[in-house]
């Protein structure tokens, strides 16, 4: 299937162990299943519903994973940022006991 097109009105289906799809554009515009055994297909699909090996590729779904994940990733960021201060602040708190302690006491500990 090199440099070619496949073009439907109603759904593709497509179930093969290897497919060769070097520049190939499979375009339908109800939706595209390619099921693929060794994982090397490297074609392009536009349809509005688009699995592949049972995963939900279509665009809609696509965007809403990745601003899931971008989500996610800050909610982590935020969590590191608020664990560091408070970290911070804890070392900040011991440094000035430290410091406020008289050197006899600091030696004995």
């Amino acid at each position: 299937m090199k440099n070619s097109k496949i073009v439907s009105e109603g759904d593709i289906s497509i179930n093969a162990n290897r497919i060769q799809a070097k520049d190939c554009l499979i375009q339908s515009k109800s939706a595209v299943m390619i099921e693929n055994k060794c994982l090397n297909f490297d074609g392009k699909v536009e349809a509005p519903i688009y699995f592949y090996n049972n995963d939900d590729l279509s665009p809609k779904v696509v965007v809403e994973k990745n601003n899931a994940r971008k989500d996610f990733v800050n909610v982590l960021r935020q969590i590191r940022d608020s664990l560091n201060q408070q970290n911070q602040e804890k070392i900040l708190s011991f440094q000035r006991e430290l410091e406020s302690q008289k050197v006899g006491k600091l030696l004995i500990k």
